[in-house]
């Protein structure tokens, strides 16, 4: 039998994918559950309990009776009081006999009593059981139950709320209270099926109705509304049903890795048109989110004027249009925004108004009113436009008022440039946010760096420093108006914000400021990430691109702000060394307004002495040391400090034995550093790449720099899994012994681990030429997805090209890998015009 019930699920999933389009998603869910409810009824009566003082229920979203494909099955087995009258074999058969179809169970088994009590001092239980449906045996346990639900005394509406709201607004908070990622949650984050639930729960709890008569009233909900929330409803849980077909499981989060056979499934597109295809879905399913979190607002608000206990609200009367109503900005009149202006005046009253935490449901009602009938957008009229420079000019409320202004629309009412950006999705793997969100949160840690200006982090220090902070802001604001991340759309992206910015008659210099800011946004990243930082020369040309101090300042600031809004884990220690490095360089150089200081050959006679002042504490002759010194190429002192220099030197100095591996802690730069001198062979680097990937250590940044006498000495910055510096000795140990076996015997060919997401992004590399005053070199930028595998493809293509590494500078952020190479032909010469069109054309195979 138990076969027989897997086949007719089977039958039912395939019958009902064949109807998705003809028939409704309720119908569908419904259906579903009403076959469960057979199969379940049947399998009871087979383990005789037919004629048992028990009864069989199902609760939870089996309970609502919407069950998806691979939706778990929550029920109740409610117990006769006696324990004695209890078949406790029959009850056992039934369970296992479920657990054998394979399906996700969840019971209970607890007698009528001790169902009330759990769900009096459990409110998750209490939840569970609001949606009890009997499904077999005695109907008065589901009544009884539910009657004690609804019970003022057992359970008050005004607790269930309270609880409800907390719940919600932790687990909102857990999603950092957005629905804008890349990869969302559609059951758990602001704006999925658990907010819808919540609904239902509350309304249900304080109506006391069944789900289908829940909204008949209208008291909660107006009709229109009602209609929003059951379309808004109806396509997260098509996207949900997608899901779980296309994963073959219960999968809740929308991985990069499921979009394109979801989109297919939902016949959004397919093959070529695939990304354009993840585009329209997933905006979709963004705004149904959106809209559905304004209407949990709007209800939850509602319920609570229904059952507060506190009758006596704080009223704070501000002007003839708006008043404050516990903490929240009420309209006077349902009339007040004909006039336009008032609806961002709103938003300056938030901004202004210690006591004002948001909006009303009245409010936003009326907001969403606005948003259906408006004629062009706010930015269209002259006194919107001046009230919306002056949230900006207060950066130290942006970041609440923004955020409002993104979540209720106001954004996309107010300009058509941000429309183009909202709930656009990053088809790489960096970016954890949609690109509205995304700037968002870019604006929102300039506003931080505001609010905490005491701070003595080097950015908050920067941020200080920037006269034109209404031009920052407003850049942040502006970094992505063409709809994009990628660098290409930079420049797309600050005509549009030049446009915007001149739109709103900001003086000439805080356009041109907007505008060079976006143009060059990833100035400081690329060049932490390509060039060496502590090389002078790279100091002077950085320079010359920024200009002036104040652009220094600015540009640090946004990019940091820019780098924390990418993901949870883009800023590290790591990273914020190496960025805060070359910004205090920077920063040095224009106040000593000359570049005698940093000129190359004074920072390595700097680097010498200090650590000649270190080794001379120690037994090491000084010829040692300055015969040592002569091997190694003049880049090697400018990028290691004296600390290292000196630690480097009197391992190389004192060794007895070849190859030389060893690690010392980098606590200026945050990272562990591993250092290999040996004798050069081929695929050296390369193997030692490898090793350090199967061994699970994560290279920041690598530099192998080749000696006058046929030495290699390879400079690996390195972190643990958690981007934490290598400590246990252990691990040291292991790591080092590792990498000693490779040098002598090479590295092993082996299956190296990359990560599942990085499958499901395009790996087509990017090529560049970097312009480099050696003549007789060149300088290649790689850049891929941080595949560990590439290393190795990239090092094939010069061998197959005899192209000679003299240097080689591996930097990873995040999923991205940038590599820079120093390279010759074979005549050791820098590569000619045709030499360097086989490079990219060989790269356009080699990685794919």
């Amino acid at each position: 039998m138990r076969t027989i019930y897997k086949d007719q699920l089977d039958k039912l999933t395939n019958s009902q994918n064949e109807r998705f389009f003809s028939s409704s998603i309720s119908s569908l869910l419904r259906e579903r559950a009403d076959e469960l409810d057979k199969m379940l009824i049947d399998m009871w009566r087979e383990c005789g309990l037919v004629n048992s003082p028990c009864s069989l229920n199902a609760v939870g979203g089996y309970g609502r009776a919407t069950l998806h494909p691979y939706s778990d099955i929550d029920i109740a087995i409610i117990t006769p009081d006696d324990a004695s009258e209890f078949p406790e074999d029959k009850v056992r058969q039934f369970v296992t006999g479920l657990w054998d179809l394979g399906l996700d169970i969840g019971h209970s088994v607890r007698n009528l009593a001790e169902a009330k009590r759990f769900a009096t001092e459990d409110i998750t239980i209490a939840t569970n059981l609001l949606d009890i449906r009997c499904l077999y045996g005695n109907k008065q346990h589901a009544e009884s139950l539910l009657s004690s639900l609804y019970d003022e005394t057992t359970l008050s509406d005004f607790d269930f709320f309270k609880a409800k709201l907390e719940e919600q607004q932790a687990r909102h908070e857990k999603a950092l209270n957005t629905a804008l990622y890349l990869e969302p949650n559609i059951k758990t984050n602001p704006g999925g099926l658990r907010d819808f639930q919540t609904i239902i729960w509350v309304a249900r709890k304080h109506l006391k109705l069944s789900n289908a008569g829940l909204f008949e009233h209208g008291e909660l909900l107006q009709e229109d509304e009602q209609f929003e929330l059951i379309e808004a409803h109806d396509f997260i849980c098509r996207i949900r049903w997608a899901l779980h077909c296309v994963a073959n499981r219960p999968q809740e989060l929308l991985l990069f890795e499921y979009q394109a056979d979801v989109a297919e499934f939902l016949k959004f597109g397919r093959g070529d048109s695939a990304q354009q295809a993840i585009e329209r879905m997933m905006r979709q399913l963004f705004r149904a989110m959106t809209r559905l979190q304004e209407l949990n607002q709007i209800l939850c608000e509602n319920v609570s004027l229904c059952i507060s206990r506190d009758s006596e609200k704080e009223v704070l009367q501000v002007n003839e249009n708006f008043a404050i109503v516990d903490g929240l900005v009420d309209v006077n009149s349902s009339s007040v925004f004909i006039d336009k202006s008032q609806v961002i005046k709103l938003f300056g009253l938030l901004a202004n108004h210690p006591k004002a935490k948001g909006i009303s449901s009245n409010t936003l009602k009326l907001l969403r009113k606005v948003r259906h009938r408006l004629l062009g957008e706010l930015q269209d009229y002259q006194s919107c436009r001046e009230e919306f420079i002056r949230l900006f000019e207060q950066p130290k409320t942006l970041k609440k008022v923004l955020g409002l202004m993104h979540r209720y629309g106001v954004l996309e009412m107010y300009a058509t440039q941000w429309a183009q950006t909202e709930g656009r999705m990053q088809f790489d793997i960096h970016n954890a946010y949609t690109v509205d969100e995304h700037v968002y949160k870019t604006v929102s840690y300039i506003s931080d760096f505001a609010n905490h200006q005491d701070d003595h982090e080097t950015y908050h220090i920067a941020y200080g420093r920037v006269q034109n902070k209404l031009a920052l802001s407003l850049a942040a604001f502006c970094h992505h108006l063409a709809g994009s991340q990628d660098s290409e759309s930079h420049s797309t992206s600050a005509i549009l914000a030049k446009e915007f910015a001149a739109f709103h008659n900001l003086k000439n210099a805080s356009v041109e400021l907007i505008e060079w800011l976006i143009e060059n946004q990833e100035l400081l990243i690329n060049t932490s990430r390509t060039l060496d930082i502590y090389d002078p020369r790279t100091i002077r040309s950085l320079n010359k691109q920024v200009k002036s101090l104040e652009r220094l300042n600015a540009l640090y600031t946004l990019t940091v702000a820019d780098i924390m809004a990418t993901n949870e884990d883009a800023w590290n220690d790591w990273q914020a060394a190496i960025l805060e490095q070359l910004y205090l360089a920077s920063r040095e150089a224009f106040k000593t307004d000359g570049q005698s200081i940093f000129e190359q050959r004074t920072v390595i006679r700097e680097n010498k002495a200090q650590a000649q002042t270190i080794l001379s504490n120690s037994d090491i002759a000084l010829n040692d040391v300055t015969q040592f010194w002569s091997t190694l190429p003049n880049s090697f002192f400018t990028f290691t400090s004296a600390k290292e220099l000196s630690e480097i030197t009197a391992k190389v100095v004192n060794a007895t034995q070849f190859p030389l591996v060893f690690l010392t802690q980098s606590d200026q730069i945050g990272c562990s550093t591993l250092v290999v001198y040996t004798p050069n062979r081929q695929k050296l680097f390369v193997d030692i790449f490898n090793t350090l990937t199967q061994a699970k250590v994560s290279v920041k940044d690598a530099e192998l720099l080749e000696t006058k006498d046929g030495n290699v000495l390879e400079v690996f910055r390195v972190l643990d899994v958690n981007d934490e510096q290598l400590s246990e000795s252990y691990r040291i140990k292991r790591v080092i012994s590792q990498i000693e076996r490779v040098i002598e015997s090479g590295h092993k060919s082996c299956k190296l681990p990359v990560a599942k997401k990085i499958k499901s992004f395009d790996s087509e590399p990017m090529v560049e030429f970097i312009p480099t005053p050696k003549r007789d070199r060149t300088l290649l930028k790689v850049t891929t997805l941080n595949n560990p595998t590439y290393v190795d493809k990239i090092c094939s293509v010069f061998r197959n090209l005899t192209l000679s590494i003299h240097s080689a500078k591996v930097t990873t952020l995040g999923e991205s890998l940038e590599s820079v190479f120093l390279l010759s032909d074979s005549n050791n010469e820098c590569l000619k015009e045709d030499l360097r069109s086989q490079v990219i054309d060989a790269f356009g195979y080699k990685l794919s």
